[in-house]
């Protein structure tokens, strides 16, 4: 009896871990795979096989077109006074290694660096320049954008800046 024991289990360990290395990548995802903790490949969408227990997914990249909304930031302008921004980025990651070992939380990279970049190109415009320069305010982020986040594998689509907020109190001054 225990020998019958001894191959149910073996059977269900040899099915076990030959359904851990079975993988399906979907259509619009890349999975990033390691080797013992060390990147192996790039595994594009359809069905692969990984050695178990020596091979790992790292990473699963969705390579889609994506929206994120940017929450409103404050800056200064650079007569002083407080602007409050918000808006809209659409990107694309095209290379998913570059995500995965040079971004830690890809939303979250994106939206600092757009703080930092809103508050740079505000600060150089007036406050009662704000409302008329905003096709300029967004070709600025655009071009900043487009070119430093190349290498992180993030292609930009588009950015706009859709809330500006003048002064919080003053509802008159609002644009959205």
């Amino acid at each position: 009896m225990s020998f019958i024991n001894f191959v149910v289990a073996l059977v269900v360990f040899a099915f076990l871990l030959i359904k851990r290395g079975i993988v399906i990548v979907p259509q619009g995802y890349e999975y990033t795979v390691e080797n013992f903790g060390r990147f192996s490949t790039i595994l594009k969408p359809g069905l692969h096989f990984l050695i178990p227990i020596v091979e790992r997914i790292s990473r699963k990249v969705n390579m889609m077109e994506q929206s994120l909304d940017i929450p409103q930031q404050e800056a200064q302008t650079k007569d002083g006074k407080t602007v409050w921004l918000g808006g809209v980025i659409t990107f694309q990651v095209t290379d998913s290694y570059q995500v995965t070992y040079k971004t830690n939380d890809l939303s979250n990279d994106i939206l600092k660096y757009i703080t930092k970049r809103f508050k740079v190109i505000i600060g150089d415009i007036n406050a009662n320049d704000i409302l008329s320069k905003k096709r300029v305010i967004n070709e600025k982020l655009f071009r900043y954008c487009s070119y430093d986040m190349v290498p992180w594998g993030v292609k930009v689509i588009q950015i706009e800046v859709t809330d500006i907020v003048l002064d919080p109190l003053d509802k008159k001054h609002q644009n959205k």
